[in-house]
């Protein structure tokens, strides 16, 4: 079972028995040659149409100061760099004068009870300009300074330029590559104390547990300022990492992990969407790894990037030995043999270039991702029932993601959307991909099905691709829609009738005033999911974030989330936590 990792540090690793770089959710029909991920494209356009941005383009009369150098707004009582109250209504702007040939000033007005406002002032006679957000909890502005020549006023008065539906999904895209340019890839520099858990339970069959809880804490500073701690902490299982900043050159990190507990490499034996427990076994892992995280395109300090290839690359490479311990659990038959315990070398090697937070709903992601894991095996052998299935000497997995995540303060949806492909050599049930359930911190790469159980499809080869919608329904709660789609190549042995497998699902989501509380419940529909009684399965589940560090707090001002989300967007800043206690 390939699955990708069970460690928080940049980026997990597939474990020696068991280990998937992925689950994430999915659609799509064996009968049908149209998968129904389809059906969410003229929906989402159709979205995207009803509400495009309903953006007034307004000017006003600015005076500055100094010739222009110091744009202020309204007469120049207010400097754009500090905060001002907002205008009355916010429908429009108090006036509409022509503009004075010094500042520009563009305003988007959102109907939204959730939206922010977003204004852009720039000197005509300098070019400096200033981005304005308003705060969600006090009406207020927030400035953040942009250089002469920011490609964010410019992208964004393009945009203005536009018309129709094409303004709107031109005025997506910009607003992604504006957010995404200026950010790290190096260790992640973003203090956190998360608890996640997350659940999902079949409404009919019997399958796996499927869940995971665990405490992750990422603290930059920890002893020296350039060394980063790492820990995800479960009830039975500890990841840590020490990450040593600029070790072995100024762009290059060096870091050391160890991770053991119970129950990170069990096995669940999934035939035709029958759970076998009588072939199914535990497994409990240790493990020691280093890794050199590299960024490959630096800027110098203090500048910003001006170009989509500056944006950070970010190579990884990591070395390790995971020794996993199997043993039969209450089910497994007596005349099951074993796998033999199971040491394993490993060696990872990837690019990415952007990434993802390792939270439920960052503010934004942009991902393109190729990785390489390659295992040695140092007992394999036969297994199971008169040695009916074996363990390979050897494993190579290959894997990438496409991934697109934005938050879109003006009316408050969200949505993520990615395609994933892996393929495998030398496969063996301990090294496949495996597809199914909707967990998505369960691993770096979620390899999701909705409707499914939790990785119940074993594949050598795979193309996922996967969407999750939240549209706001009333106050602090939200509609939430997600579906996929996944063309499958099985593993040997664990082949069903039809490639194609899809799924569906929707559910309410819940945010604390301070969102540091964040509660997702649904429910999804596996179309192609094969049970007794046919095709079709149906599952339930839940997922809680907590983020510690908003405890009995406001929520931040818009400033501190754009800055705060231009450094999350690294390629080391998301430790997958895999199979915690499932038994």
């Amino acid at each position: 079972m390939l699955r990708t990792s069970s460690k928080p540090g940049p980026w997990p690793q597939a474990s020696a028995a068991a280990q998937s770089p992925a689950r994430i959710p999915c659609m799509g029909s064996s009968e049908n040659p149209f998968p129904t991920t389809a059906l969410a494209i003229p929906a989402l356009w159709t979205l995207a149409k009803a509400h495009t941005f309903t953006s007034e383009f307004a000017e006003t009369r600015c005076k500055a100061a100094d010739g222009g150098a110091d744009p202020r707004v309204d007469g120049g009582s207010v400097p754009c760099g500090d905060r001002f109250p907002a205008f009355a209504g916010f429908d429009g702007w108090p006036s509409k004068q022509p503009l004075a040939g010094l500042v520009h000033v563009s305003a988007e007005v959102f109907a939204s009870p959730r939206a922010v406002g977003t204004f852009v002032v720039s000197s005509a006679k300098t070019g400096e300009g200033r981005r304005l957000r308003r705060s969600q909890t006090t009406s207020e502005f927030d400035a953040i300074s942009m250089p002469a020549g920011s490609p964010r006023g410019a992208l964004e008065n393009t945009a203005m330029s536009l018309g129709g539906g094409f303004r709107c999904l031109f005025g997506i895209a910009i607003s992604l590559l504006a957010v995404c340019l200026p950010c790290w890839a190096q260790v992640d520099p973003t203090p956190r104390q998360l608890v996640q858990v997350g659940y999902n339970q079949p409404i009919q069959g019997k399958a796996p547990f499927a869940a995971y809880a665990f405490y992750y804490h990422n603290e930059p500073g920890f002893v020296r300022p350039n060394w980063t701690l790492r820990a995800a902490v479960a009830p039975v299982y500890v990841d840590l990492e020490l990450a040593l900043g600029g070790l072995i050159s100024p762009q290059t990190d060096f870091a050391v992990g160890l991770a053991g507990g119970g129950f990170a490499d069990n096995y669940g034996e999934i035939r035709r969407g029958a759970w076998h427990q009588e072939e199914s076994f535990s497994g409990h892992a240790g493990e020691i790894n280093s890794s050199l995280y590299h960024l490959f395109n630096p800027l110098p300090d203090g500048a910003t990037p001006t170009s989509l290839m500056e944006m950070p690359l970010q190579g990884v490479f990591r070395v390790g030995f995971r020794e996993s311990i199997f043993d039969r659990n209450a089910r497994t038959a007596g005349g099951f043999e074993l796998p033999d315990d199971l040491p394993t070398g490993f060696v990872r090697a990837g690019l990415r270039w952007g990434g993802r937070d390792p939270i439920m709903r960052p503010d934004v992601a942009v991902e393109l991702s190729a990785w390489y894991q390659g295992q040695a095996r140092f007992s394999s052998g036969d297994y199971g029932f008169a040695a009916d299935r074996s363990v390979q000497p050897s494993a190579h997995q290959f894997w990438g993601r496409a991934l697109v995540a934005n938050n879109f303060t003006n009316t408050g949806h969200y949505l993520e959307m990615s395609l994933t492909a892996g393929a495998v050599l030398n496969a063996d049930r301990l090294s496949a991909f495996r597809l199914g359930g909707t967990l998505p911190l369960g691993a770096e790469f979620p390899l999701m099905l909705p409707g499914y159980y939790f990785e119940e499809l074993s594949a050598q080869r795979f193309l996922l691709a996967d969407a999750l919608l939240i549209q706001p329904l009333i106050g602090r709660w939200d509609m939430l829609g997600y579906g996929g789609t996944a063309l499958v190549d099985y593993t040997p042995g664990l082949e069903q009738p039809g490639h194609w497998h899809s799924g569906v699902g929707g559910g309410l989501g819940w945010t604390s005033r301070n969102a540091a509380w964040q509660v997702m419940l649904g429910y999804a529909f596996g179309v192609d999911a094969m049970r007794e009684e046919g095709r079709g399965a149906h599952n339930v589940g839940f997922l809680v974030q907590w983020d510690l560090r908003r405890r009995g707090s406001d929520s931040p001002s818009d400033s501190v989330r754009i800055q705060s989300m231009v450094r999350r967007l690294n390629a080391s800043s998301w430790r997958g936590f895999n199979r915690l206690f499932q038994k």
